[in-house]
């Protein structure tokens, strides 16, 4: 197992459910619940979260803060590592919903308000995020 999984155990298993982030989208019309998010499933996504939060977090520094240009190619290439994590991240964890709720037939699924699941039936371009990423799938 690569350091990189290795450090991921470690810190899903050491989240305190006091920093657990909660999905806040509303619930849509279209909407089918399947479940709720399992305690893992949701480590994941706050880890998922936490990770774009730093990214964000480093890309604004680089932005707008008054740095060397060592210093920002050094934030550069941490956002970057971020970024690769993040993707990565949100693939685990959409793949764990899946696996967990049996929704490998369903091409929309997404999380909701109260950690619930469900999918939905595509009607063209459906985006619900917020931050950087996406909430629906």
């Amino acid at each position: 197992m690569g350091t990189f999984l290795k450090l991921l155990e470690l810190e899903l298993s050491s989240l305190d459910q006091d920093d657990f982030y909660e999905p806040d989208a509303e619930l849509e019309p279209d909407d089918q619940v399947v479940g709720e998010l399992s305690e893992d499933s949701l480590r994941l996504y706050t880890m998922w979260r936490q990770t774009e939060k730093s990214c964000a977090e480093k890309l604004i520094v680089v932005k707008y803060g008054r740095l060397s240009d060592d210093q920002c190619s050094q934030l550069r290439a941490q956002a970057v590592e971020l970024q690769e994590k993040t993707r990565i991240l949100s693939s685990i964890f959409w793949l764990e919903v899946k696996e967990e709720h049996e929704l490998w037939d369903k091409s929309n699924i997404g999380v909701r308000k109260g950690r619930k699941v469900v999918w939905f039936e595509g009607k063209g371009p459906h985006i619900i995020s917020f931050g950087l990423g996406g909430l629906g799938y």
